[in-house]
């Protein structure tokens, strides 16, 4: 996978009771957390074992997730996926009472990298006859690096089905052509999914990729990819 190019990303100062705190980084920032009982004894009460029971279910569903999404994930640094997830999915066990995507709309896969950074020009989603649509207006509609890439497209990622089962989940897809840097004609790129005829959770992700010549751009900067729309029985 490439290697995005880290910014400098300094510690803030330690607070005052340093002693209290411990430094934790992650890929996505750096800073000071309490020592778990500073505040108050530790006990495992009925919370903790909640906790711990939503977890078992959560992680193991973030993990079919990422598997789906795999084969679409080329190019990416998709960082702390299945951290990042699964605390949206667990969001979303809490407040609905089963694991649904209603948490992850807009969700970025590599948020040093947004999608909004390289799709200037943006997009536009609807749904018509059960068909999820997305329309991206194709002028200069994507930023370009460096002069190594040529050419870009777009994948539109329908997920769809139970995260909780093994096996329960679903993937389809629609790619658009090749589009050439520098195009001077107007155009629109048109991606559709049909959504599952069955009440079941879904959720659409939109991916922007870049080439150069006849092979994937090297840059995970030359990538991006977010979830666009979600669904299922209670949208």
């Amino acid at each position: 996978m490439p290697k995005r190019n880290r910014q400098k990303n300094d510690p803030p100062s330690p607070p005052a009771d340093a002693s209290e705190y411990i430094l934790v980084r992650t890929k996505e920032r750096v800073f000071w957390r309490r020592k778990r009982g500073t505040i108050k004894n530790v006990t495992l009460n009925s919370g903790f074992k909640k906790n711990a029971e939503i977890t078992a279910i959560v992680s193991p569903a973030a993990k079919r997730i990422y598997a789906k999404l795999d084969p679409f994930f080329k190019g990416l640094d998709t960082g702390r996926f299945i951290a990042n997830v699964s605390a949206r999915l667990r969001k979303a066990l809490k407040l609905n009472g089963e694991m649904d995507f209603s948490f992850l709309l807009d969700y970025e896969i590599q948020p040093w990298y947004p999608l909004k950074k390289l799709l200037d020009d943006g997009y536009q989603t609807t749904i018509e006859n059960n068909e999820f649509i997305i329309r991206i207006p194709i002028r200069n509609t994507v930023k370009r690096h460096n002069k190594q890439v040529s050419d870009y497209y777009f994948d539109a990622i329908l997920l769809w089905g139970q995260p909780g089962k093994s096996k329960g989940l679903r993937v389809e897809s629609d790619t658009s052509p090749l589009y050439e840097f520098g195009q001077k004609t107007t155009t629109e790129c048109k991606l559709t999914i049909n959504l599952p005829a069955k009440k079941m959770p879904w959720m659409v992700l939109l991916k922007l990729s870049c080439h150069e010549g006849n092979k994937p751009a090297n840059m995970a900067r030359n990538y991006g990819m977010k979830v666009v729309g979600w669904g299922g029985p209670e949208s």
